[in-house]
């Protein structure tokens, strides 16, 4: 039985047929007792007296479910590609070296900042959008691909034309030489990075005041893993310890302290508290020996589903503080016994 929406489109066709006479293809979907459904190919022909009556229609049929299937999902991944390719900003280009003539994407047309269909591509195009500074660099890969490597990928600038400038990644393959070894064709895909560049400016911008804020803090800012074992540290952390940066990054917190069990009481005050410790008292110990008295604060630090990944916090030398304290305490004792 023929799907009710091919039924009338087929009858007419094979109406046509009949009152012309000739041959015809016409495709149809079939459903078959069991309900399955298949798509049929009908090849058929009329043949006509000399007075234009019909003597006999031959015709075959032939099941093209398969092939039909697999135009469906070939249609679909193009559309997917399509979709993606949109999203994404990603253009395809072919070029004829010899002619100078290019087949662009609509995509590709639209990252240059032309408008799609009204058009026709060339290289001078390509090249007039290209920012003078990465000019020399692509006509550098574009000529070694020709000559020698077969392909280029590389990154630069065009200028769109209300003077905006956007970043292109472009990657470049020859597809064809003629009989001396000469490209004569070029098939590429150009992608329009702008927003990642501007992700990066402003992620290496973001990087540059952190660490601009902890090369000139004051306290020593640390970050252990859960190991215990330190990840980060302010450039300050150098005074404190006495250790240089690359030999700190690495180090078991536990072997700066003067006691090492007292980072086991400092991590117990830790777990049993929601909101941190504030100003936890130890002794350290530094690279030549010496020890000085430091205070720290510090938290647990956390992925973004709330697992701990380690501890963050500052830590400052409250050595010469607790003397002052110490000589204050000895003073006032002092005085006491003289008032007695």
């Amino acid at each position: 039985m023929i799907h009710p929406d091919d039924r009338e489109r087929t009858k007419r066709l094979r109406e046509e047929m009949r009152d012309r006479g000739g041959e015809h293809v016409v495709e149809y979907r079939f459903r078959r007792p069991d309900g399955e459904q298949r798509y049929l190919e009908e090849h058929g022909a009329v043949t006509k007296d000399a007075e234009g009556q019909i003597l006999y229609i031959t015709g075959t049929l032939h099941d093209i479910t398969e092939k039909k299937l697999a135009e469906e999902q070939l249609h679909e991944a193009e559309y997917r590609l399509a979709i993606a390719r949109r999203h994404a900003r990603i253009g395809t280009w072919d070029w004829n070296l010899e002619t100078d003539k290019g087949v662009w994407s609509d995509e590709a047309i639209s990252i240059f900042g032309y408008e799609p269909g009204l058009i026709e591509p060339s290289h001078d195009m390509f090249v007039n959008r290209v920012h003078p500074d990465g000019l020399n660099i692509l006509n550098a890969a574009g000529d070694a691909a020709r000559e020698r490597d077969g392909e280029y990928e590389t990154e630069y600038r065009i200028v769109m034309p209300d003077g905006a400038t956007m970043h292109v990644h472009d990657f470049g393959v020859v597809t064809r030489r003629d009989e001396s070894g000469k490209a004569i064709f070029m098939t590429g895909v150009v992608q329009d990075i702008s927003e990642r560049k501007r992700a990066d400016q402003a992620l290496a911008a973001s990087e540059r005041l952190h660490r601009s804020i902890l090369d000139n803090m004051a306290d020593a800012f640390y970050r252990t893993n859960v190991e215990g074992r330190l990840v980060m540290a302010s450039r300050s952390a150098e005074a404190l310890s006495g250790y240089p940066l690359d030999e700190l990054i690495g180090m078991q917190l536990t072997e700066l302290y003067r006691d090492p069990e007292e980072r086991d009481l400092f991590l117990a005050k830790l777990a049993s508290s929601e909101d941190g410790v504030i100003g936890y008292e130890a002794e350290m110990k530094q690279k030549d020996g010496s020890f000085v008295w430091v205070s720290t604060s510090a938290h647990f630090w956390r992925d973004a589903d709330g697992k701990i990944l380690g501890v963050e916090g500052t830590s400052r030398d409250v050595t010469s503080a607790r003397e002052v304290a110490e000589q204050l305490r000895q003073a006032q004792k002092m005085e006491a016994v003289g008032q007695r």
